[in-house]
């Protein structure tokens, strides 16, 4: 019986019989890795092969708009724009019409053509800002600096032209408080920015919860708050990265950071303390021109900022009391009588300005 039983179970398949003992699954897991191990590395280079033909790529389209920028501007070069070399503001104003022109100047969402500042390798790109669509720097100034003129004859590189504010940018420089004032003087008459010289007191700690109750009114149709959210980053953005925050006293900011991650904890607006005579000229003609050419009016109309106007005056954007404007607008009128005259007389005071002159015309001052 016992040999008859031993003949039985060698009688049975190999497959039922047969199993995988412990150390033949750990030679097979042994042999899979050491097959991954070697593949690896030749992933990864090609990997990294495509990430460079794609950098090369977008390199080379970047030089080459770079250079027609270059023709165009009688050889001046985009520079530094923001606190990198380059950033999304020198490709947005300066190079952004030598790819496609923007209908109108409005960037269109998610645009292939600005991802091209993406780097593969890095997350964060050079050109691109997550906060577009609510409120970016850029997409303010973009109108202000680039002009598409669809009645010149010509291609999409001739049509664009370059505003008056650009020769100002290249001739002062980023840091400059001319400059920013200049910029300012032009962003307050977009619906964001205006909404907030206007809304935003000065000398009171605004935090973003305080900034988010402000907005309500006017985002009544934002029940998620992704819209508040999104300002108050680009704002921070804005206040933190440029000197239109602390030096010309748009928003003194408060924050804490921890590497890359910035968190605004309050910021309030200040009086702009060295204030650019004709930066102030230039916001004078600015709110004449957008009040529909009112050229004559008087510092205390500018100090009333309860009037609805369509024009900003400059103590509503720089927060200077009368007896600063008075000593700023009594120089003007003594350096540049063909632009302003005042006159003030114990209550009575009053501002002309030439009504043959331009906001434009005062940036030939500078």
């Amino acid at each position: 019986m016992q040999s008859e039983k031993y003949s039985r179970h060698s009688d049975m398949p190999d497959a039922v019989c047969k199993k995988f003992t412990l150390i033949e699954l750990l030679v097979v897991i042994a042999i899979i890795a050491i097959l991954a191990a070697i593949m690896l590395p030749a992933l990864n280079k090609a990997l990294s092969r495509a990430h460079d033909i794609s950098c090369k790529s977008n390199l080379k389209q970047l030089g080459n708009y770079a250079v027609l920028y270059a023709g165009d501007n009688d050889d001046y070069v985009v520079t530094q724009m923001g606190n990198y070399a380059w950033d999304n503001t020198a490709f947005t104003m300066f190079l952004q019409p030598y790819s496609s022109p923007w209908e109108n100047n409005i960037p269109p969402a998610g645009s292939a053509v600005r991802k091209i500042g993406y780097c593969p390798d890095d997350k964060k790109p050079d050109f691109y800002c997550p906060s577009y669509g609510t409120l970016s720097l850029e997409q303010f100034m973009y109108p202000q600096l680039v002009t598409y003129d669809k009645t010149v004859d010509g291609d999409k590189y001739t049509k664009n032209r370059p505003t008056a504010l650009v020769p100002i940018l290249q001739r002062f420089g980023s840091k400059s408080p001319i400059t920013w004032g200049i910029i300012l003087c032009n962003l307050v008459y977009t619906t964001e920015m205006n909404w907030f010289v206007k809304n935003i007191p000065f000398q009171e700690q605004i935090t973003p919860d305080r900034l988010k109750l402000l907005l309500e009114p006017v985002m009544e149709n934002d029940t998620k708050g992704l819209g508040k959210r999104n300002i108050s980053s680009a704002l921070k953005t804005i206040l933190i990265t440029t000197p239109l925050g602390a030096d010309l006293g748009l928003g003194e900011c408060d924050y804490s950071a921890r590497g890359e991650n910035i968190t605004l904890n309050h910021f309030y607006r200040k009086t702009w303390e060295t204030p650019e005579p004709l930066v102030i000229l230039y916001s004078l003609y600015k709110f004449a021109e957008a009040c529909k050419d009112y050229y004559q009016f008087t510092l205390s109309r500018l100090l009333d900022h309860d009037i609805e106007s369509d024009g900003v005056s400059p103590t509503q954007i720089f927060g200077l009391d009368r007896e600063s404007m008075e000593k700023i607008l009594n120089g003007l009128a003594i350096n540049y009588p063909d632009f302003i005259s005042v006159s003030f007389n114990l209550d009575l005071d009053n501002i002309t300005l030439r009504n043959d002159k331009t906001a434009a015309d005062v940036l030939n001052l500078l």
